[in-house]
């Protein structure tokens, strides 16, 4: 099935709904942000499940350039009351009422050719008046707080913030767990140590990023997305305190919002720091 040309045959149809919305008082984004295995996915799913937030759906994603269309589809065929699980593999979820992280509705709507095709910037006028329309309608769909992974709205951090009323909730992991679990993710997804994994650096950062050494290459990714994401945040979580002390962390990042659901218990599992790979990553910090 051709998603791209059912799209844009749904166009018209996706002004006409457009139209019917009033677009005053808007509610606010929840964007969840934080370097690769960090924990985002999980972190962007509690939210959903456990407060009365408004998320896009694998289903809804269907329909990247028609979001309200696809979010009315999605409540038609799902239900009013979806509630995500807590499946999920290399940030990918499964069921059609998953969390999704609606990448082709940012890259569309930015006028980015691709995934690595990124910087810090300003949309220009067109692809801004396409994004604001776009994000005025979901708004006004959900009619309710929305949480989305924040990867790409970051990469516009300061035009979201002029236009939309935003918390920025950035989620760290210790830095050496977080390197070992790229590892393992560039040789499991990706079938290399030497094949980037994860979200992509900005073009006017990325020379002093990439590396031949695969060791060192992932510290520069960790240690970047850290220290940016950590400068954007209205407010830093850590992956083992939110295991921990779900109920507590969840609401202290949302702060105003009662809970819907008790979260579910949660097992922080440690990562060997004491492996062959943690002493590579320790060699190629010595070595810098």
């Amino acid at each position: 099935m051709n998603w791209e040309h059912i799209n844009l045959a749904l166009l018209e149809i996706e002004e006409k709904l457009r139209d019917c919305h009033v677009y005053d008082n808007a509610p606010p984004f929840y964007f969840v942000i934080g370097a690769p295995r960090s924990g985002t996915t999980l972190l962007t799913q509690l939210l959903a499940y456990c407060f009365d937030f408004g998320y896009i759906t694998n289903l809804a994603a269907r329909f990247w350039l028609n979001p309200v269309l696809g979010i009315k589809f999605s409540k038609e065929v799902l239900g009013g009351d979806v509630t995500p699980s807590f499946d999920s593999k290399y940030a990918n979820t499964r069921n059609v009422s998953d969390i999704h992280e609606f990448g082709r509705f940012w890259m569309s709507h930015l006028g980015l050719s691709s995934a690595q095709d990124v910087d810090w910037m300003v949309p220009d006028k067109e692809n801004a008046s396409l994004t604001l329309r776009a994000l005025r309608a979901i708004q006004s769909e959900f009619n309710k707080p929305i949480v989305m992974k924040g990867i790409y709205p970051a990469y516009v951090y300061e035009w979201m913030n002029d236009n939309f009323d935003i918390r920025w909730i950035n989620i760290w992991r210790d830095p050496l767990e977080t390197c070992l679990s790229i590892l393992e993710a560039r040789r499991k997804k990706e079938r290399s140590k030497n094949k980037w994994f994860g979200w992509h650096i900005p073009d006017v950062d990325r020379w002093r990023i990439v590396s031949d050494n695969p060791y060192r290459e992932i510290i520069n990714q960790v240690d970047y997305f850290q220290e940016v994401y950590g400068d954007m945040a209205d407010v830093t979580i850590s992956l083992e305190s939110l295991c921990k002390d779900t109920e507590f962390v969840l609401s202290y990042a949302v702060d105003g919002y009662e809970m819907k659901q008790v979260p579910p218990e949660l097992e922080y599992k440690h990562k060997s720091l004491c492996s062959q790979e943690g002493e590579k990553f320790r060699e190629a910090l010595r070595t810098v």
